[in-house]
């Protein structure tokens, strides 16, 4: 039940109660005395027991005018610019609160997962436009957190949103777990099916790294290189008795190197020691980081070798090839 609310007209000092409405809201009325025009404010506090047994709010008045109609204009027009002042503060927070969240690292990575999607920008088209205001829920301490977004996107094809669950664990990089988006029909779809899963992707690496560690050991060269895509960038550091050279080489040079060094080799050993796997976001490439010796006995010298390498593997075709590696060997001692 709506409680009555108890006003003093400022201009008569007659005292009348406003049984419309629950209060909340500013509101102008009419003093029943002297007619005078009253700006209520929402009210704020319980006041006192009418002789019915109910009870009473107070308002305050935020002003009194005459009762002529340019006055009630005034009036009209003044409550109008103070209930705009107020939704143009709330919205000024809002809009601060929301670019301040999109600067956020986890915004950017969902951003960056959503303009790297091929299905994503098959589906709404290129260029991708982002809304204004996503939908979002995150918790981080700097080192742990998660984060939950609901980003529109629209494009030439379709408009829709995006929904993306992100983790950050041990003060790492955010990472998406889970991605699915809403088509214009407001049905959503789920993005991992057409991707291998995270177990089956992190066993393909897996696999991959120990045949290329059989086919190093074992010095065939056309097993290891097969593990390479056509048109990978092989980028390999050699420090060597103070001097250092890098060489970028493609598959094909790469196979001539392999060839030379096995060649001037009258033994080899390579042991992998300490290896850590990142799959992408979009679960279609992994970026395997490798630590490593390589023993090498040479013109009657065993030469040690430090060796890590970061390689980039794709997993979209029938098998993972690596597309990308980065080899720094440094000589450990003789």
């Amino acid at each position: 039940m709506v409680c009555p609310q108890s006003v003093t007209c400022p201009s008569c000092l007659s005292s009348q109660v406003i049984p419309d409405g629950d209060g909340t809201d500013m509101a102008v009325v009419a003093c029943a005395t002297c007619d005078v025009n009253l700006v209520l404010a929402p009210a704020h506090a319980a006041g006192s027991v009418t002789s019915s047994g109910h009870s009473t709010s107070t308002r305050s008045i935020l002003m009194a005018v005459p009762a002529d109609a340019g006055a009630r204009r005034m009036a009209i027009l003044s409550l109008t610019a103070l209930c705009l002042l107020g939704y143009g503060v709330f919205g000024t927070a809002l809009f601060a609160l929301t670019q301040g969240i999109k600067r956020s690292t986890a915004y950017q990575t969902s951003v960056a997962f959503i303009q790297d999607h091929e299905v994503l920008r098959d589906h709404f088209g290129t260029p991708l436009e982002f809304g204004w205001f996503p939908t979002w829920h995150m918790r981080s301490d700097g080192r742990q957190g998660t984060a939950q977004f609901d980003i529109p996107v629209s494009g030439p094809r379709a408009s829709g949103s995006v929904l993306l669950s992100l983790i950050q664990e041990d003060g790492e990089a955010w990472h998406v777990r889970k991605a699915q988006y809403r088509d214009e029909a407001g049905t959503i779809r789920p993005l991992w099916t057409l991707f291998p899963g995270d177990d089956l992707a992190e066993a393909q690496v897996t696999s991959l790294l120990a045949e290329l560690d059989q086919a190093a050991n074992s010095r065939d060269v056309d097993r290891l290189v097969r593990q390479v895509a056509p048109d990978a960038r092989l980028t390999v550091v050699v420090q060597f008795s103070g001097t250092e050279q890098e060489l970028t080489m493609t598959r094909e040079q790469y196979r001539t190197s392999l060839r030379q060094s096995f060649a001037m080799a009258q033994e080899y050993q390579w042991t992998r020691m300490d290896t850590h796997v990142r799959l992408a976001p979009d679960g279609r490439t992994a970026v395997a980081r490798l630590r490593g010796t390589e023993s090498i006995m040479t013109d009657g010298r065993r030469l040690m070798f430090a060796l890590e390498k970061e390689l980039t593997v794709s997993l979209k075709g029938p098998q993972p090839l690596i597309v990308s590696m980065k080899a720094f060997e440094t000589m450990a001692r003789e």
